[in-house]
């Protein structure tokens, strides 16, 4: 095989426009490719593999999408604000800490 062949690859196109081949192994799912879309960005944000106009669902196989291009949506983290809420709820006896009793 010629290193231009996509049949083993998935092309990754990110929101600028920008491309990335990506192999992808026959017993690969979504998660496993959206984890090595992330790591070619250069992201530590969840990343999301969107194809004909819906997001793919984290189990599905990707072998069908083989040669195809999937979108790539780099997710915002959550605002610190938000985390801080998070925390406080569980924290319930204001400990600053989450022990076995929460």
């Amino acid at each position: 095989r010629g290193a231009m062949d996509t049949d083993t690859r998935i092309i990754l196109r990110g929101l600028d426009g920008s491309q990335f081949p990506v192999e992808v192994a026959d017993d690969d799912d979504v998660e496993a490719v959206r984890r090595r879309a992330a790591e070619v960005l250069g992201t530590d944000n969840a990343v999301e593999l969107i194809f004909e106009g819906g997001i793919l669902d984290s189990r599905r196989s990707v072998v069908d999408l083989r040669g195809r291009t999937v979108e790539v949506l780099i997710k915002a983290p959550p605002p610190l604000e938000d985390i801080q809420a998070a925390f406080a709820w569980l924290d319930m006896d204001g400990s600053s800490e989450i022990d076995s009793y929460e």
